[in-house]
């Protein structure tokens, strides 16, 4: 693991990144993960999705925490093959799926009690949790990565909750923050 100031310079919303962790550019902080993971611990919820499970880092942990619940199901979703493919072999064993599609054509599981959003652009994460919304349990988690004020997304979270689709959230002051969401 490299310290996660090789790609993210300290900024005021995060001025030490160097005390986080992170396999690459594009994988979830280590210690962000970790904190994902134990948040499923927390919530024991039976349906988890993925967005965009990179070389499945958080994937195997959100596995883990829900082999360890004792129950649930994660589906990890990633539109690029060969990352998905090294997700799941990473994977074997847990109770994770990982599918090869676009988040816009997929048919998502009903009842989705907590969703991980981590595909795409910062700003367009939004769009897809509005688009997978219908299918959210009332009172999901929904946790956004790239949360940071200079990535774009907060602006979109704001009018999530502005139509009512969130009811709070709150920005955890990380290299890339994390937006931890409850759904209305």
């Amino acid at each position: 693991m490299r310290p996660e100031s090789t790609w993210t310079p300290p900024c005021e919303f995060c001025p030490h990144p160097e005390h986080w962790h992170a396999p690459d550019a594009m994988s979830t902080e280590t210690e962000v993960s970790e904190a994902i993971a134990s948040l499923l611990r927390l919530t024991q919820p039976e349906v988890i999705v993925e967005l965009g499970s990179a070389w499945g880092h958080t994937t195997h942990m959100l596995g883990v925490a829900a082999r360890h619940n004792g129950h649930g199901r994660v589906t990890a979703v990633d539109i690029d093959q060969a990352a998905a493919q090294h997700a799941a072999h990473r994977c074997r064993g847990l109770p994770v799926d990982v599918v090869v599609a676009d988040v816009y054509k997929w048919s998502p599981p009903e009842g989705i009690d907590f969703l991980f959003v981590d595909a795409g652009d910062p700003p367009d994460r939004t769009r897809m949790f509005a688009h997978l919304r219908p299918h959210l349990a009332r009172g999901a988690v929904a946790v956004f990565h790239d949360a940071a004020p200079h990535h774009g997304l907060l602006p979109g979270l704001e009018a999530l909750q502005a139509r009512g689709l969130i009811r709070r959230f709150i920005v955890l002051r990380n290299p890339r923050g994390l937006c931890i969401a409850e759904v209305d």
